[in-house]
């Protein structure tokens, strides 16, 4: 029997198997090792968003240094910022200007409890470089929401106690 199929050049041939074997590949790694073993990427949950694992000390006074650890605390370049809300909503942004982002990346930060800015105070955006008046926040004694927010994903809520 002669069928008279036009031959295939060698070339192609190759170039089909690699392509399937390359999907072959990507899909036996996306659904075997990577969605069965909960890989960690960059230190992230696996939705993407940061976690604080830990807050010490837990309570202290205005003035008190509260060291933060957890995974994917940084947002864009490297900055280390962690808000404190109080029970009426109102929140204030503490940033770490004291730890060096190159040794701790984005799994430990350290922040003195005391107010950014004072009220009435002009202040000049970090990187917009525009002035316009502190959005103050006293903090004062009671419970807050602690927790970060980098590119947009809120982390998990701990729980910090601000006594006299």
């Amino acid at each position: 029997m002669n069928y008279n199929y036009p031959k295939k050049s060698i070339l192609k041939w190759i170039v089909l198997y690699v392509i399937i074997a390359a999907l072959a590949y990507g899909a036996i790694y996306y659904f075997w090792f990577y969605e069965k073993s909960g890989l960690d990427i960059g230190g992230l949950e696996q939705d993407g968003a940061p976690k604080i694992q830990n807050i010490n000390p837990g309570s202290g006074p205005k003035g008190t240094i509260v060291e933060i650890k957890g995974t994917g605390l940084a947002g864009f370049e490297g900055d280390l910022n962690v808000y404190f809300e109080r029970k009426d909503g109102k929140r204030t942004m503490l940033t770490d200007h004291d730890e060096d982002y190159v040794k701790t990346g984005d799994t430990f930060m350290k922040v003195k409890l005391i107010e950014p800015c004072q009220k009435g105070e002009k202040i000049t955006g970090e990187y917009s470089g525009i002035e316009s008046e502190c959005d103050y926040v006293e903090l004062v004694p009671g419970i807050y929401k602690v927790y970060v927010e980098p590119w947009g994903k809120r982390s998990n809520v701990v729980n910090f106690k601000i006594i006299k």
